[in-house]
This record gives structure tokens, C-alpha cells and sequence, in this order.
């Protein structure tokens, strides 16, 4: 029995959530989003994504690449 989340599609629902039951609070320029990715065991990288695309916004350039590096570890963060 697997507990892992494997990596699923990214959506993208313009100014509301997938599910559109709430208005978006910050409006990331298209230029920003990055699909999910899955680590070597497939698991998704959704965690590690998240933390990448905030640091985008915040110029915390150390962390640009986070994503990727991730994708050769196990995931499921």
C-alpha cells in the first residue's frame, strides 16, 4: 500500500481557485507558474514547488533551481 501523493496536473483557473470558490489574493504573472513535478520515487514536489514560486516573488534568487534539484531526491514533501 502506497501513502505517497503522486504528482498531479497543475490548473490554472484565471482570478479564482480550481474550484472556484474563492477569489485569488495574489495575482503571479503568468511568466511564474510552474507545474508540479514529481521526485524520483514520482511523488509530487508540490511543497518544494510552493517554496520556490514564493521565493520567486520575494527576489530570494538563492532558491531559484529548488524545484529541479528536488526532482532528483524521493518526494512527497
Amino acid at each position: 500500500m502506497s501513502i505517497y501523493a503522486h504528482a498531479g496536473p497543475s490548473q490554472i483557473a484565471g482570478r479564482q481557485s480550481p474550484d472556484a470558490t474563492e477569489q485569488i489574493q495574489l495575482d503571479l504573472p503568468a511568466p511564474e507558474h510552474m507545474k508540479n513535478k514529481g521526485g524520483t520515487d514520482q511523488s509530487g514536489l508540490c511543497v518544494f514547488t510552493s517554496i520556490e514560486i514564493a521565493a520567486h516573488w520575494q527576489n530570494v534568487e538563492q532558491l531559484r533551481g529548488f524545484q529541479k534539484e528536488m526532482t532528483q531526491e524521493k518526494g512527497g514533501g
